[in-house]
């Protein structure tokens, strides 16, 4: 219980309510959440990642961590940076915060393959993934699923070292990802 005799909520509970406002990242949240080959893949992300290598958490606990603290970081942002999705006319301030959430869940589920090139190894694997949500999210809308499915990929493939992000999204999920790298990584020792 907290200070206020309510129940402290769950992480996952904390980014669920960062959506409140914003129905397609909901219905996209939703969907990771109750994907078994995305919550497989994070499993084995961090089996990889932990069990082999020795290194930090890239599971599920750094897929929530890093989607809180770049929806968190967007919505900063945009009360005075227009995203690029915004800018250049292909969706809204709430397809940005979509792109931002899927390209940040999703961001290291390469490392089932390798640490090395898992930008790479990401975008490959989540393609299929990514066709399978934005087809729920929005249904009937072709053009704007294939816009907002390159989006995060380019967010992804630019989110470690691979490339230089060019989209206000791409950026957010890098720094979104490195954020976690300053603070909470140590809960999984090297």
């Amino acid at each position: 219980m907290t200070k206020n005799n309510r129940p402290r909520q769950t992480l996952k509970e904390r980014v669920r309510r960062l959506y409140n406002d914003n129905n397609l990242c909901q219905i996209a949240f939703d969907a990771l959440e109750d994907d078994i080959e995305v919550q497989t893949l994070l499993e084995d992300s961090n089996r990889m990642a932990i069990d082999r290598m020795g290194y930090s958490d890239h599971g599920h606990t750094h897929s929530l961590i890093v989607s809180m603290n770049g929806t968190k970081l967007l919505k900063m942002l945009s009360e005075g940076i227009q995203p690029s999705v915004v800018q250049e006319g292909t969706g809204t301030l709430e397809d940005a915060e979509l792109i931002v959430l899927l390209g940040c869940y999703m961001h290291d589920i390469g490392m089932v393959v390798a640490r090395y090139n898992h930008d790479i190894f990401t975008v490959m694997l989540i393609n299929p993934i990514l066709t399978k949500i934005l087809e729920k999210v929005y249904p009937g809308d072709l053009k704007k699923q294939v816009h907002i499915r390159t989006h995060i990929l380019h967010a992804i493939y630019c989110h470690d070292i691979a490339a230089v992000p060019l989209t206000v999204e791409a950026g957010v999920v890098g720094i979104a990802d490195a954020l976690d790298m300053t603070k909470g990584r140590a809960r999984i020792p090297f």
